[in-house]
């Protein structure tokens, strides 16, 4: 596959080869270790729990857990501490088994001077980059994919014209960075980023499983799921997750809530019945007017009788 280049604005972005990756087979294995001992827990609140107790499960081996920026310490020192979170809007939707979060995040700079940073944002295993935006001199910059010698050019122009790119490079353990500047004294910075994955089948549903690892006390966290094309009610799987209540609107299941002050790192987990899709297949028209589907398919296995040798010839 060719790395695509993702420009912003003018600016570049540059992304690694972008790859949906197998889950573990030592998952499915220790969901059956699991239900042992208690065989009526259902596999989806058997799995959460083991991705609650083993985030490395679903997010790379880093010291960021969540999107950061991560600023100097002070002008004297190489160390850099993470940049104070204000606002997270989070917005869920799922289709089918694919589901696309995306993260409104707002940094603030509470220093006297401006700050050159550093977006660390670490993908979890199966998850890949859908959407990027950036705030530019207090307007929203969004990012687009474009051909990698396309890209190149774009770049080596606006280093000629001195002006710093926005470049967000894949790097290894699915984790993407991004120099942000400048993040101006006594100001803020806004970061939106898009990643999709497609949902873990535990047989009879699919589930949707988020860790959240803030870094400090929120002024405001928000999310909003919304599950489309589904008759049965998703459902929420972790006891120690954050409380999910899903409202049926028109066969889309919509849950929401917003938290002032927020402090928690709790999950946001949910499973949706397989059996409650209510199409397999979901089509669209693309930017150039063309229609694009997706198919969420299950093929019957067919296991073919040996046929006896009646007779062996030399």
């Amino acid at each position: 596959m060719k790395s695509p280049i993702i420009t912003l604005g003018g600016s570049l972005l540059l992304a690694g080869t972008l790859f949906l990756a197998t889950r573990p087979a030592p998952l499915a294995e220790k969901i059956e270790k699991e239900k042992e001992p208690a065989p009526s827990v259902s596999a989806a609140k058997i799995l959460s729990k083991l991705l609650r107790e083993n985030k490395d499960l679903v997010l790379p081996a880093s010291s960021t857990k969540f999107p950061t920026i991560l600023v100097p310490k002070n002008e004297r020192e190489d160390a850099t501490v993470p940049l104070r979170m204000s606002r997270v809007k989070m917005d869920i939707k799922v289709t089918g088994n694919i589901a696309t979060t995306t993260l409104d995040i707002t940094y603030c700079n509470e220093l006297d001077r401006i700050l050159d940073g550093q977006f660390c944002f670490p993908l979890g295993e199966g998850q890949s980059i859908s959407y990027f935006a950036l705030d530019m001199d207090g307007k929203l910059r969004e990012s687009s994919v474009v051909e990698k010698a396309k890209g190149r050019q774009t770049y080596e122009s606006v280093i000629r014209k001195k002006v710093d790119p926005a470049l967000l490079e894949w790097t290894a353990g699915n984790n993407f960075k991004a120099r942000v500047y400048p993040i101006p004294a006594k100001g803020c910075k806004r970061v939106i980023v898009g990643f999709e994955q497609e949902l873990i089948a535990t047989g009879k549903s699919y589930v949707y499983f988020q860790p959240l690892q803030f870094e400090n006390k929120l002024e405001e966290f928000s999310f909003h799921a919304e599950v489309l094309n589904q008759t049965a009610s998703p459902q929420q799987i972790d006891e120690n997750g954050i409380p999910l209540k899903f409202e049926n609107k028109s066969e889309n299941w919509v849950t929401e809530k917003t938290y002032s002050n927020y402090n928690g790192n709790d999950p946001i987990a949910f499973e949706i019945p397989a059996n409650g899709i209510a199409r397999n297949v979901f089509e669209e028209q693309n930017e150039n007017g063309k229609t694009v589907f997706y198919a969420n398919l299950f093929p019957r296995k067919y296991k073919a009788e040996k046929k006896t040798v009646s007779g062996i010839c030399v």
